[in-house]
C-alpha cells in the first residue's frame, strides 16, 4: 500500500497545482458573490444591472462560470463563440425566460452575450489580481498544467499507475479529461 493515495478531485487537482507552485487562495461561492457584489461597477454592467436583480444576477453569473469550468470554457473561448454568434455561424442561445425571450432582437441578444463575454474575462482578471481561485479553478488548473506541461503530466502518471474512480457517473466534462492524460494510452 506504499504510494496510495486516496483524495478527492479537488484535492488532487489543487495539490498538482501546489506542488507545480501554482497555488492560489480558494474563495468559495458565498464569498465570491460578495467580492463581486462589492466590485459590480468593474464588472461594467448595462444589460443586467437592475437594482432588483443584481443579488440573482451574481448567483446566475456563478451557475454560469460554474458550468464553463466544468466544461473548459474559458473567457476568450466563450468570446469567440459570441463573436461566431454575431455572423450567424451559431443559434441563438436564449438569455431569458422562454416567455419574455421571443421579444429579443438577434442584435440584443448578442450585446447581452458580449456583456457577460466582458464579465467573465472581467472575474477571471479580478480574481488573477488576487490571487484568488474558486473549487472550479482548482480543476481547470490542473488541466491546464497537464495538457501544457509534458514533464508534469509524465510525473503525474507515473505516481497514478492505477487509477479508481468512485462516483464516477459524477464526473464533469473536465475531470473526465483529466483521468484521460491521466490514464494515458494505456
Amino acid at each position: 500500500l506504499s504510494g496510495l493515495q486516496a483524495t478527492t478531485f479537488h484535492d488532487y487537482c489543487n495539490g498538482l497545482l501546489k506542488a507545480a507552485g501554482r497555488e492560489f487562495k480558494v474563495i468559495d461561492d458565498p464569498d465570491l458573490w460578495i467580492f463581486l457584489r462589492r466590485r459590480i461597477h468593474e464588472l461594467r454592467l448595462n444589460y443586467f444591472l437592475r437594482a432588483a436583480d443584481l443579488g440573482k444576477f451574481l448567483t446566475d453569473l456563478l451557475d454560469f462560470l460554474r458550468r464553463c469550468q466544468d466544461e473548459l470554457v474559458t473567457p476568450e473561448q466563450y468570446a469567440a463563440y459570441v463573436e461566431r454568434l454575431a455572423r450567424g455561424e451559431v443559434r441563438m442561445p436564449r438569455v431569458l425566460r422562454s416567455k419574455d425571450a421571443a421579444a429579443l432582437a438577434d442584435e440584443e441578444v448578442v450585446a447581452r452575450c458580449r456583456e457577460i463575454a466582458g464579465v467573465f474575462a472581467t472575474v477571471e482578471r479580478l480574481l488573477r489580481e488576487k490571487n484568488f481561485g474558486t473549487f472550479g479553478h482548482m480543476i481547470t488548473g490542473a488541466f491546464d498544467l497537464l495538457q501544457n506541461d509534458p514533464a508534469e503530466l509524465t510525473a503525474a502518471r507515473r505516481r497514478a499507475r492505477f487509477i479508481l474512480v468512485d462516483e464516477f457517473q459524477d464526473a464533469n466534462f473536465a475531470q473526465v479529461k483529466i483521468l484521460q492524460m491521466l490514464a494515458g494510452e494505456d
